[in-house]
């Protein structure tokens, strides 16, 4: 059967009511992939489905309706004896059926657009809720290193280390030391800075924990510390952190003032 023998034939309409049997369904549905012209003529009848329903007079050429007509046992339409209004009946059943997979895989679109913009707005309400929780921290920061009990300690580079630095800001009346690393290089890999808060005679250090907040654009972040601290120190240890400092990798050193 040629392309134009099927048009004539009047199966796409069948095709597009659902009318068919699956084997043929099947076949025609892979021949509208293949070809355009007779795509092109089942979304015309669509289309046509779609007008009827509506009440409007046709706007592509009778044959279309006459073929769609007649695909549903109304063999003997004119336009002087029938308006197109008494078709709107069975062409809005007709419109259901057909519409049915359009509209389906609309909605399926319109729904994956709708997911997207809520995950959008989910991705947007979590970036605008951390970036308020880090406003709020800059400004309980700023707060606590304008404390008049804040003591800025500048911790220098040490022995094989001299181009490194940090600062430390200590307040021993609310328990919190505040750190900015930006003078230290990015730690190698397995090894962290461990943070040190020291008492000098005799030299007892106690761990304050172990930070990879280092580098140009590192932040200040603060510390819990009730140790009287009397010297801060920084080292560079393994993952996890050492037990002790390991003095031949004691970066920066700073004493309270």
């Amino acid at each position: 059967m040629t392309e134009q023998e099927l048009i004539d034939s009047g199966e796409l309409e069948l095709y597009v009511c659902g009318a068919l049997d699956t084997v043929r369904e099947r076949e025609i549905s892979t021949l509208i992939k293949s070809s355009p012209s007779i795509r092109q003529e089942m979304l015309a009848i669509e289309h046509a489905y779609t007008q009827l329903a509506a009440g409007l007079a046709p706007e592509s050429d009778d044959a279309v309706y006459d073929r769609l007509i007649s695909s549903l046992g109304q063999r003997n339409r004119t336009a002087s004896k029938t308006p197109w209004t008494s078709y709107l009946g069975w062409a809005a059943a007709a419109v259901f059926v057909v519409g049915t997979g359009y509209f389906y895989n609309q909605r399926t679109t319109l729904e994956n657009d709708l997911n997207k913009v809520a995950l959008q707005n989910e991705v947007l309400e979590k970036q605008l809720s951390a970036e308020s929780e880090q406003a709020a921290s800059y400004l309980v920061t700023l707060d606590a290193l304008s404390d008049p009990n804040t003591i800025t300690v500048t911790l220098a580079g040490q022995t094989n280390f001299e181009t490194t630095n940090a600062v430390a800001f200590y307040n021993a009346t609310s328990g919190m030391t505040y750190f900015k690393l930006a003078g230290l290089p990015v730690a190698p890999s397995n090894m962290v800075y461990q943070l040190w808060s020291l008492k000098l005679d005799p030299l007892t250090p106690t761990s304050l924990g172990i930070t990879e907040n280092t580098g140009a654009n590192a932040s200040v972040f603060s510390v819990k510390n009730t140790n009287g601290s009397e010297a801060f120190g920084i080292t560079l240890e393994p993952a996890g952190g050492s037990d002790n400092p390991n003095l031949e990798q004691l970066y920066t050193l700073g004493v309270v003032k």
